[in-house]
């Protein structure tokens, strides 16, 4: 199982955006915000991690569905999504 580079916890804290755009620009890559209310998870993919970032977390440019969850819940709500799961037998993937 692959894991992750890098995760965010808590995408309200003020060092966020600059550790971001330090760690995220001109990187290309696969990215997921987890509604932990909901359960709803939002996948992507970027050629430029920051600017995808930024338009979702700062800028509200974003996938209608993510907008709408962001302003119904708020950005604190968001945690990294959980491990992928192995539908066919209901078991955390390997």
């Amino acid at each position: 199982m692959h894991q992750p580079v890098k995760v965010f916890n808590d995408l309200t804290h003020p060092a966020i955006p600059p550790f971001i755009h330090s760690f995220c620009a001109g990187k290309s890559g696969i990215y997921g915000f987890y509604n932990h209310i909901t359960n709803q998870i939002y996948l992507g993919s970027a050629v430029d991690l920051y600017v995808i970032f930024s338009g979702h977390i700062f800028y509200n440019k974003t996938n209608i569905r993510l907008k709408r969850s962001i302003n119904s819940y708020e950005l604190s709500v968001f945690r990294p999504p959980p491990p992928p799961f192995d539908r066919r037998v209901g078991a955390a993937a390997r």
